[in-house]
């Protein structure tokens, strides 16, 4: 009986439905995972009463539809633990510090891998004829230590939240970069966070001091104004000790407006 080599009938073009029968052999691995969502938590108005009296009404905020529904098309590894950690009520900066101090510190989490980030005003991206936004950014720490997915700044004009070249040396280390097209993976000095996975043993290394994430708005005795997010921040620290990070193109976010109901 005449026998066919598996590749050829892979390769065949007549046979191409052949290809999504075989998966890529890596549900093995430990791709463990805690997912860290910031979320704004509580928020106080102000209305006029009628006895013509101020009055301050603070209200829970949930999470929008159009976000929430973005999580649920999130495909995630099998086998493997995965735990949501929601920190709610602080300035992002402060929510990120607070989620890794109870990873670090939680003996039921010691084993995990993997931090995500998402944030809820990020709308992650159904793929087709993928696995999936998460899976691909596994494939990338492979090389890199942090992968994210991209999206853009809410406002007029709209740039894509991707800084540097990758050299952290460059005179402008964290310029925005557009020297890119949609579905290159690119080395940067630094992304937005609403949608970045990477390895926990980051936050491991000695040499990375605390804080990891902080928003800077500060002004130095000589008058000069420092501004910084706590992705920046906490991106620029862990390049000088040496990590690296990607932006996959392909996995292109919305950057919700929950007041307007824009993305962008």
């Amino acid at each position: 009986m005449e026998t066919t080599d598996l590749n050829t009938i892979i390769d065949d073009s007549e046979n191409k439905i052949w290809k999504n029968l075989f998966i890529d052999g890596s549900s093995y691995k430990n791709y463990s995972t805690v997912i860290v969502i910031a979320t704004r938590g509580k928020k106080t108005e102000s209305c006029l009463c009628e006895c013509g009296k101020t009055v301050s009404i603070e209200y829970q905020m949930g999470f929008h539809p159009w976000v929430v529904e973005g999580w649920k098309r999130l495909i995630k590894p099998m086998n493997v633990p995965i735990i949501e950690l929601v920190i709610s009520g602080h300035e992002v900066g402060v929510a990120y510090e607070e989620a890794m101090e109870q990873i670090l510190t939680n003996p039921q989490l010691e084993g995990f891998k993997y931090v995500l980030f998402m944030e809820d005003d990020v709308i992650i991206p159904y793929i087709p004829a993928s696995y999936g936004a998460l899976i691909e950014l596994y494939k990338h720490l492979e090389t890199y230590d942090v992968a994210c997915g991209i999206y853009w700044t809410k406002g007029e004009p709209s740039l894509p939240l991707i800084y540097g070249d990758g050299d952290i040396k460059n005179p402008i280390p964290f310029k925005v970069n557009t020297n890119w097209r949609t579905g290159d993976v690119v080395e940067v000095n630094g992304a937005g966070m609403g949608f970045a996975l990477m390895k926990r043993s980051i936050f491991e290394d000695k040499r990375l001091e605390r804080p990891f994430f902080k928003s800077l708005n500060e002004v130095t005795p000589t008058g000069q104004q420092i501004g910084s997010t706590q992705d920046l921040y906490f991106y620029n620290k862990i390049k000088q000790l040496g990590y690296r990070i990607c932006v996959d193109t392909n996995i292109r976010a919305g950057h919700l407006d929950i007041i307007s109901e824009k993305v962008y």
